[in-house]
């Protein structure tokens, strides 16, 4: 019996029926936290993400909605698990180096390219994984102890594994 104006809310079974709220403002009422969150960002992404959850797996797929590269601290409502990064473009599958978990929120570093996306994939319990927790500084800028880069063989194969060259000469010379 909801009508829009004069009454906004309904019970029926077990559930409610709302009309006319934001879904961020029902969730701040009733104290659940947003399923996703940027933290900290460097300002340049525009992130759009979609959550599945299926058998024991939360799925997360994070999309860079700007034409430009970008960090972000992003915060995801599980707990218990490692998060993983999958790689849409190259289907490489590697642990996320930066990531934190607290107060039932998993708190991931994401590197964006510019128009790119990532699943983030929650499928293995934490149990006490060694991690990084924080990375702090600009590693380029920082003087490194061996700053030469010596190139002693360097040899391009085909995708395929066919065809060998030896491209040594070439990359020294860059």
């Amino acid at each position: 019996n909801c009508d829009g104006h004069a009454i906004l809310e309904n019970h029926y079974g077990h559930g409610e029926i709302l009309w006319g709220r934001s879904l961020a403002s029902v969730f701040k009422e009733q104290n659940l936290s947003p399923d996703f969150e940027t933290v900290s960002s460097d300002g340049n992404v525009d992130l759009k993400y979609t959550h599945r959850h299926a058998d024991d797996l939360d799925i997360y797929f994070i999309s860079n909605q700007s034409r430009h590269f970008g960090s972000v601290e992003c915060s995801f409502r599980v707990d218990g698990q490692v998060p993983e990064i999958w790689h849409p473009d190259t289907g490489r599958i590697e642990p996320a180096m930066v990531w934190s978990a607290q107060d039932g929120r998993t708190k991931v570093l994401l590197n964006f390219d510019p128009a790119g996306s990532v699943f983030v994939v929650f499928r293995q319990a934490n149990n006490g994984v060694n991690h990084l927790i924080a990375a702090k500084g600009d590693m380029a800028s920082q003087s490194l102890k061996h700053p030469k880069l010596e190139i002693q063989q360097a040899v391009y194969v085909g995708v395929n594994g066919a065809g060998e060259t030896n491209v040594t000469d070439k990359l020294v010379a860059l």
